[in-house]
C-alpha cells in the first residue's frame, strides 16, 4: 500500500507483483472504478459468457444483462475475471458494469461501493477458488450429456395444428430410426405454447430412454404436478428471467429445487442472463441466433471463454433457431459433440418430420452420424463405470454393456473421418 496517493498492490508469497493500482479507487455518480497497470504480456479472461470472445486484452466487455444474443453480446455475464499474471477478481455485486483491459485496466460497476474477492494462483486454482465461493458447478445427470430436442408440440401459430403426445412421439421415433441418442425433449418451447397429456408424454419419452422437459416464459406455479408427470428438465426464457441479476439467479435455483424437491432425481436447468453462481444450478445457453458458417466461427470462443468463468456446461442451439442450412447444421452438430451437451431447437418457420432434421434433410451420412452416436454410446459406458446411484442416476431402460458393444464403440470412433469443407449429406426420405 502507498499512502500518497492511496493505492494498493497485490503480490504472491515470493513478492512478485500480481497487480498494482495506478490510481486510487474512484467513486462517482456513475459508479466505482479500480484502475490497474496492464502487464506487457498480460492476458485477461472471464467476464462470464461473452459471445464471440474469450481473450479480452485491449478490449472492453460488458458485465450486465443486455439481451444481445449475437457476437459482441454478453448473455450470461459474471462480475469476475482472471489474469495470466496469476490472479482473479470477483466483484461482489449485482450491479451492472464494464471492464476495459487496456492501458490502464479499468473495472467499473454502477454502484457507490467496492467489495471484491481476490484469488491467487494459475487459472485452475483461481477458478477453483471462485467456484468454491460462488458454488461448485452442478453435476449433470447422464441424459443431459446426450442430445436434446426442443420445439412446441401443441397448437401454435408457427406450427399449426399439433398434439403434444402424438407429435412428440413422432419426433422421438425419428431419433430412434436414425440411431441418434435423444437424452431429453422440451415439448412446449415457444411463446404461448402449452402442453397436454403430460404424464403420457413423459412415459412415452421414458420408453425411448429420454427425459421430459418444459420451457417456461413465466413463473413456475405447477411444479409438483409437472415433476410427478416426469419433468426433469427446465429451460427458462428471457420473458421470465429477463430482469437478470439476482432475479435470474433466484429463478435458476427455483427451477432446480422444484425438480429435486418433488423427485429423487437431479435436475437439468438451462438458463439465460446468468450471473456469478449460475453454474451451481444451471447450464448457460447463448441465446436465440441464426445459423451460418460465421455463427459456427464465433460460437467456439464463446464456450471456451465461458468455462473460464466456471460455466462448465455452456452451450447453444445447433445451427441456431433462425436461418441455417443443411451444410451448416451438420458441421455445427459435429463440433458441438465436443461440448458437454447440446440440443436442437427446430428452425423457426420450417416444419420437419422425424428427429435430428432441419431444412428438409432427413439423414446425415453414416460417418457424420458417428459423432453423436459414438458420444452417446460413450456416455453409456461412463454411466456403467459409476456405481453410486445416489450420485449418478441411470436412464430408464439402460443396461450393462457387453465387451462386444464396447468394442463396437471403439471401432465406430476409429472409423470416423473428418468431413470435407462441404459435408456430404443424404437426402433420402
Amino acid at each position: 500500500m502507498t499512502r500518497h496517493p492511496l493505492t494498493l498492490r497485490l503480490a504472491d508469497e515470493t513478492g512478485r507483483t500480481l497487480w498494482a493500482e495506478t490510481a486510487p479507487l474512484s467513486w462517482s455518480s456513475a459508479g466505482t472504478t479500480q484502475t490497474l497497470a496492464q502487464g506487457s504480456k498480460e492476458q485477461f479472461f472471464g467476464g462470464g459468457m461473452q459471445n464471440g470472445r474469450f481473450s479480452h486484452r485491449d478490449t472492453t466487455i460488458g458485465i450486465s444483462r443486455d439481451y444481445n444474443w449475437n457476437e459482441g453480446g454478453n448473455p450470461n455475464a459474471a462480475p469476475f475475471y482472471l489474469s495470466s499474471n496469476g490472479y482473479g477478481v470477483l466483484r461482489n455485486t449485482f450491479a451492472s458494469g464494464d471492464y476495459t483491459f487496456a492501458i490502464p485496466v479499468r473495472t467499473t460497476h454502477e454502484e457507490q461501493r467496492f467489495d471484491a474477492y481476490y484469488f491467487v494462483g494459475d487459472a485452475r486454482e483461481v477458478i477453483d477458488g471462485y467456484t468454491e465461493l460462488t458454488g461448485r458447478p452442478a453435476m449433470l445427470p447422464m441424459y443431459a450429456l446426450e442430445f436434446g430436442d426442443a420445439d412446441c408440440y401443441l397448437h401454435n401459430a408457427n406450427r399449426g395444428e399439433r398434439e403434444t403426445l402424438r407429435d412428440a412421439t413422432a419426433i422421438a421415433q425419428g431419433y430412434t430410426d436414425h440411431e441418434m441418442p435423444l437424452g431429453w425433449m422440451l415439448v412446449n418451447d415457444g411463446y404461448g405454447c402449452g402442453y397436454e397429456d403430460l404424464p403420457e408424454t413423459g412415459g412415452m419419452l421414458a420408453g425411448h430412454g429420454s427425459e421430459l422437459g418444459l420451457w417456461t416464459e413465466s413463473d413456475l406455479t405447477n411444479q409438483a404436478y409437472e415433476v410427478q408427470s416426469g419433468v426433469r428438465v427446465r429451460k427458462s426464457d428471457v420473458a421470465w428471467v429477463g430482469p437478470g441479476y439476482r432475479f435470474a439467479l433466484d429463478a435458476c435455483e427455483k427451477s432446480r429445487d422444484g425438480i429435486e424437491q418433488n423427485s429423487n432425481d437431479r435436475a437439468t436447468v438451462l438458463t439465460i442472463e446468468g450471473w456469478a453462481g449460475t453454474q451451481r444450478c444451471a447450464v448457460t445457453w447463448s441465446g436465440d441466433q441464426s445459423g451460418s458458417w460465421d455463427y459456427i466461427r464465433w460460437q467456439i470462443p464463446t464456450y471456451a471463454g465461458a468455462t473460464l468463468s466456471g460455466q462448465h456446461a455452456a452451450t447453444g442451439d445447433v445451427d441456431g433457431i433462425f436461418g441455417g442450412s443443411a451444410e451448416t447444421y451438420v458441421r455445427d452438430l459435429q463440433w458441438k459433440m465436443l461440448l458437454p451437451g447440446t440440443y436442437e431447437r427446430r428452425v423457426v418457420g420450417v416444419d420437419v418430420e422425424g428427429g435430428v432434421d432441419q431444412m428438409g434433410v432427413s439423414q446425415v451420412t453414416a460417418g457424420d452420424r458417428g459423432y453423436p452416436r459414438a458420444v452417446g454410446l460413450l456416455a453409456d459406458v461412463q454411466a456403467e463405470q459409476v456405481t453410486a446411484e445416489a450420485n449418478l442416476r441411470r436412464l430408464p431402460g439402460r443396461r450393462t454393456m457387453s465387451p462386444d458393444e464396447i468394442r463396437h464403440i471403439v471401432e465406430t470412433l476409429r472409423d470416423i473421418k473428418p468431413c470435407s469443407a462441404t459435408p456430404t449429406l443424404s437426402t433420402r426420405p
